[in-house]
C-alpha cells in the first residue's frame, strides 16, 4: 500500500497541467490540470484554441487619416496586426504613411512623407503665334510671361493645380505692325531729311541732310516701325538769326551780305562788330571792337 501511494504522488508530480490564462480567464472542469482534454475556458472573453485559451482579437474599421499637415488618405477596413501603407489624396501634395491596425485601434503615422507639388518650367504657347518660357512653380502658384516670338505681342498667365499646368488665362498676342511711315528723320541735332514710307528691313542706303540748319548724311533704315539711323555726320549751318554765336569760317546759309546787309553783334562794354554769310562761310568785320 505505501508504495501503491507513493507511484500515484510521484506521478501526479509530473502531470500535464492548462497553460497560464489570459487576464480575466479561468480554467474548468475534470481533469483541469491532468489532461488537455479537462482545458476550458470558463470566463471572460478568451476561447480555448486547443493548447491554450486566448483573447479574442478585434479589426479596425475604416477611417481617414492626416499626416504632416497637409497629406492624408482613407485606411480600409483591416485584421488585427495588419500594416497599411496609404498614398496622400489630398491635391497638391504628394506623400505616404504607414499605420497598422493593433486590436480595434491605428497606430501612429510611421514612414511619413508630404511634400508640395511643381509645376516644370519650359516653353508655354498661346494664341497660336506667341510663347515663352516659364520658371518652374510650387502647387498653387501661377507665374505671368510676355511673349518672345518674333513679330509679336502678348502676355499670358499660367497656374499651377495639383502638379499640373492650367490652361492658360488672361491672354493676349496680336501681330506687330510692319514698316516705318513717311515722315522726317532727324540725326545729330541739326541735320534731318524727308523719307519716304518703307518696309521693315529696308536700307535706304546714305542720305544727305536737307535741313538749314545742317550739312551732312547718314545711313537710314527701317527696323519693325522705326527709322534707324548709322554711319552719321552733321555740321551746324548758321544763317543770321544766330550768326553772331559763329565762328568765323563756319557754314551758314544763305547769304545775306549782299547789298552791305550785315549783323551788328554785341560785344562786352557795349560796343560791337559785324558778321555776315558770305559764299557759305561766317565773314566778321575786320575792324572788330571783340578783339
Amino acid at each position: 500500500m505505501k508504495l501503491a501511494a507513493f507511484l500515484i504522488l510521484f506521478l501526479n508530480s509530473f502531470a500535464w497541467a492548462c497553460p497560464p490564462c489570459p487576464s480575466g480567464s479561468s480554467y474548468s472542469g475534470s481533469g483541469a490540470t491532468t489532461s488537455t482534454a479537462g482545458c476550458r475556458c470558463s470566463s471572460g472573453t478568451a476561447t480555448w484554441n486547443g493548447s491554450a485559451c486566448v483573447e479574442p482579437t478585434v479589426g479596425c474599421s475604416s477611417v481617414s487619416r492626416t499626416w504632416l499637415t497637409n497629406c492624408g488618405a482613407s485606411l480600409p477596413a483591416s485584421a488585427h496586426l495588419q500594416v497599411r501603407t496609404v498614398s496622400n489624396s489630398n491635391v497638391n501634395y504628394n506623400g505616404s504613411a504607414t499605420y497598422t491596425c493593433n486590436n480595434g485601434t491605428w497606430s501612429s503615422p510611421s514612414s511619413t512623407s508630404c511634400a508640395i507639388k511643381t509645376c516644370a518650367g519650359g516653353t508655354k504657347t498661346w494664341l497660336t503665334n506667341c510663347s515663352a518660357s516659364v520658371s518652374t512653380v510650387s502647387a498653387t502658384g501661377s507665374t505671368t510671361v510676355s511673349n518672345s516670338a518674333a513679330g509679336y505681342t502678348g502676355s499670358a498667365t499660367f497656374a499651377c493645380n495639383d502638379g499640373t499646368w492650367g490652361a492658360p488665362t488672361s491672354t493676349s498676342c496680336t501681330a506687330n505692325p510692319s514698316g516705318c511711315a513717311a515722315g522726317t528723320v532727324a540725326w545729330n541735332t541739326y541735320c534731318s531729311r524727308s523719307v519716304a514710307a518703307a518696309s521693315d528691313g529696308q536700307n535706304l542706303g546714305s542720305l544727305s541732310s536737307t535741313a538749314s540748319s545742317g550739312q551732312g548724311s547718314a545711313t537710314i533704315s527701317c527696323s519693325g516701325t522705326t527709322w534707324v539711323t548709322s554711319s552719321t555726320s552733321c555740321t551746324r549751318v548758321y544763317n543770321q538769326t544766330n550768326i553772331c554765336s559763329a565762328p568765323v569760317g563756319a557754314p551758314c546759309s544763305p547769304d545775306f551780305s549782299n547789298g552791305g546787309i550785315v549783323d551788328s553783334c554785341g560785344c562786352p562794354g557795349g560796343r560791337s562788330t559785324s558778321k555776315w554769310c558770305q559764299g557759305g562761310q561766317v565773314q566778321m568785320s575786320q575792324l572788330s571792337y571783340c578783339a
